[in-house]
This record gives structure tokens, sequence and C-alpha cells, in this order.
């Protein structure tokens, strides 16, 4: 994950992951009940990795 990643996490794995340097925000609304195997980061690396930097315009 980029280092500018932050996430929310939710109740059932319920996941909100802002990835500002990719104009990129993703939902999960799926459950991971006890004992399932979802890890957010590697989980969403490789979703996140699919979409490029964007390129910042600078304010004058």
């Amino acid at each position: 994950m980029p280092a500018d990643s932050f996430y929310m996490l939710g109740h059932n794995g319920q996941v909100v992951a802002m990835v500002p340097s990719k104009d990129l925000v993703v939902v999960r609304l799926g459950q991971t009940l006890s004992g399932g195997d979802w890890d957010t980061a590697r989980d969403l690396s490789p979703l996140v990795n699919a979409f490029p930097d964007t390129a910042r315009a600078s304010g004058s």
C-alpha cells in the first residue's frame, strides 16, 4: 500500500480505504466472519497497485 494510504475498519471486515496519491477510494462491504482469512493491507494491495499514481496540479 502507498505511504499515504489510510483506512477505516468496520464490523465483520467492512473497509473504506483512501489513497490520495491515486485519487482512489475503495469500499468493501463483504463480511469476514470469525476464522476468515481477510487481511486488509495484503488483500487491497493488488487492487490499489492496479491504479496509476495521479499527477497533482500545483496551486499558484
